[in-house]
């Protein structure tokens, strides 16, 4: 039977087994992977050296002369000085001073600044404040018409050219049209049953 090494559990064939190359594969993948850990550890050591030396290594005077002495990319005491008046102007001449104290309101577009209600949006008033059309909500196919319109057009040939057949009712519990009927349906409507 096969024994292990300590460190990395290699699998050591006994001398009367049968060559294994599954064995052997699995035993090098290991030796593989850790050999790759070294050189990992080898090239971040030697990147640290680098940086070390790189750390050690004295700026050329005259290019950090060069930088310092450069006005185009660094703050000076005026600009300094220019912004912070531009600041102070904004938050004395523009900002609000007496809002201390912002919280929601029950109405809706304002809110409560110090205990005052105070509006902040009004919507849009009339008909059609956002100009929807029929055709925006899909009712592009739909005619305008009123309901005195629709009303006179419900004749009982215009109710069963829409059913496409005539209703009969033989159990005495809804419409029925007989010659003696009114045309109108919406003033001669006759309900029969219960």
């Amino acid at each position: 039977m096969a024994t292990y090494t300590i460190y990395k559990s290699l699998e050591k064939p006994v001398s009367t087994e049968r060559y294994n190359v599954n064995v052997a594969n699995k035993n090098c993948d290991v030796i593989d992977a850790e050999l790759h850990k070294l050189d990992l550890k080898n090239e971040s050591q030697d990147n640290l050296l680098a940086t070390k030396e790189a750390l050690n290594t004295k700026a050329d005077q005259s290019l950090l002369d060069a930088h310092t002495d450069n006005t185009a990319i660094h703050v000076t005491t005026s600009d300094k000085d220019n912004w912070n008046a531009a600041k102070t102007h904004a938050d004395s001449a523009h900002a609000r001073t007496d809002a201390s104290k912002a919280e929601p309101s029950e109405i809706n577009g304002n809110i409560i600044l110090n205990g005052i209600e105070t509006t902040v949006y009004t919507h849009p008033s009339g008909p059609n404040p956002h100009n929807i059309s029929k055709e925006d909500i899909g009712l592009g196919n739909v005619e305008n018409k009123n309901s005195a319109a629709i009303r006179d057009e419900l004749t009982k040939e215009n109710v069963i050219a829409a059913l496409g057949y005539t209703p009969s009712v033989t159990d005495g519990g809804g419409i029925s049209y007989s010659d003696s009927e009114p045309d109108v349906l919406s003033s001669g409507m006759t309900w029969i049953g219960n």
